[in-house]
């Protein structure tokens, strides 16, 4: 089953064998960059966590959650290619 073109790279994206939306081009990237949600303890804000070290903090609301979802995108894309 075909879905929208990838966030990342605009390729095709398709179900796994496990009904999970895949890119095959992004994998790499997306398997060494899981940005996990989490609450800031200083602040309470929604914070955005990478392995790599990149963090974004945006309020708990739905225009937060939005440039969130943006921002992780953002920072998908500006890892370099070849080198997840």
């Amino acid at each position: 089953m075909s879905l929208p073109d990838c966030v990342v790279c605009d390729g095709r994206r398709f179900n796994d064998e496990r009904g999970i939306p895949f890119c095959e081009r992004c994998e790499p990237l997306f398997a060494a960059h899981v940005v996990s949600m989490q609450t800031d303890p200083k602040t309470g804000e929604a914070l955005a966590v990478c392995p790599c070290g990149w963090t974004s903090r945006h309020p708990w609301s739905k225009q937060g959650r939005q440039d969130r979802d943006e921002t992780v995108v953002e920072h998908w894309r500006s890892v370099p290619r070849g080198r997840p």
